[in-house]
């Protein structure tokens, strides 16, 4: 059986008898904003081919690598901070006919653009997603995804381009192995990137 609510405390709000309910609307849409300090989520996206080489090819897509897409480029200077949430990587497999094998994983850890972290393939072999691209006209899709309070905390972008931080929280890295020089490897790079604090 309900019990009555004559006795509850609720909030009542005046509608303006003009405006109505999009006056409403339009006022939750606003206070929002205030609240929110003005955030919003934007999908950044771009692709990056890995090539091989003589001797083993090391590195990463993180941060640094998203914080260039024209995407979070054209938004970053209209906000004071931003923070990755997650990144999708779809990788390619382009040249069939170049034997080179290639590891990926993600990765999670604190680096400034002026310092990104290396990894030989005993590292990336390391992480517990760790894959190879199926032969041929194979794909691989690896996903990152921001964990934890320093992850999730929003940094400044007053730095983003230069030496020094923000500081980034991880992404995927990639060892491709030893052979002649050519195209190898495709990936497609999908960032979901929160912007907050109009400047």
């Amino acid at each position: 059986m309900r019990k009555s609510g004559k006795n509850t405390v609720v909030n009542v709000r005046q509608v303006d008898q003009y405006a109505g309910v999009d006056g409403a609307y339009i006022d939750r849409c606003i206070s929002d904003l205030q609240n929110s300090h003005s955030q919003i989520t934007l999908c950044c996206q771009d692709t990056f081919n890995i090539d091989s080489a003589a001797s083993n090819v090391n590195g990463i897509i993180a941060g640094p690598q998203v914080a260039i897409f024209d995407e979070f480029v054209s938004i970053q200077a209209q906000f004071e901070t931003f923070r990755i949430r997650a990144i999708k990587f779809d990788i390619y497999d382009v040249n069939p006919s170049n034997s080179s094998v290639g590891w990926f994983s993600t990765f999670h850890d604190q680096f400034s653009g002026a310092a990104q972290p290396t990894f030989t393939v005993a590292g990336v072999v390391d992480g517990p997603d760790s894959q190879l691209v199926p032969p041929g006209t194979g794909k691989l899709t690896l996903y990152w995804r921001a964990k934890g309070t320093l992850e999730n905390g929003f940094v400044t972008d007053d730095d983003v381009g230069v030496t020094q931080p923000p500081l980034y929280s991880g992404g995927l890295r990639y060892s491709v192995g030893a052979n002649t020089a050519a195209r190898k490897f495709q990936v497609v790079v999908k960032a979901i990137v929160d912007f907050r604090g109009r400047v």
